[in-house]
């Protein structure tokens, strides 16, 4: 049910992806990031991101949330977090369509009672930016997506929130 559930959700995501530029943010305890965006200052520029959910016989397994971004002021404080064991008590994932003058965060996932589980940097020699993959595990997590209407104005949005479990 779960698995299907975020299936059709995802379905409802991908047409609308096609006509407009996609941006992602992350906020995480009172760590800042260097985005300069209305709306989303001062939080973590993400270049990409995935997460899953899947079930077997016995029980829904929720992943981690996996994130990849620049290095930048927040990649000190995110390693600190990971080696410490540090716990956030939410961390919040915006990924923003913009459409001409219009701006809608379409779909936000809120987890609660974060803890980052991997930290992984990676660089190459010559001019390219180092980038880092942080992973996040957490207690419940709010999937909340909004559809934008003809107008570019947000319009009916549409939620599920899950609890995680271990992945055997």
């Amino acid at each position: 049910m779960l698995k299907t559930s975020l299936i059709c959700l995802s379905l409802l995501v991908i047409p609308q992806l096609a006509n407009a530029a996609s941006t992602a943010y992350l906020k995480i305890g009172d760590i800042k990031g260097e985005s300069q965006r209305v709306d989303h200052e001062d939080e973590i520029d993400i270049i990409s991101w995935s997460w899953g959910a899947e079930s077997n016989r016995k029980a829904a397994c929720i992943e981690d949330i996996k994130l990849v971004k620049y290095v930048d002021r927040s990649s000190p404080l995110l390693l600190l977090g990971q080696a410490n064991q540090a716990r956030y008590p939410t961390a919040v994932l915006s990924v923003r369509k913009d459409s001409g003058e219009a701006h809608l965060d379409y779909l936000v996932i809120t987890m609660t009672n974060v803890q980052i589980s991997r930290f992984d940097a990676s660089g190459t020699a010559g001019d390219g930016i180092p980038t880092e993959a942080v992973s996040l595990t957490f207690d419940n997590l709010e999937y909340q997506y909004t559809v934008q209407a003809d107008d570019h104005s947000a319009g009916e949005v549409v939620s599920a929130t899950v609890s995680s479990g271990r992945c055997n």
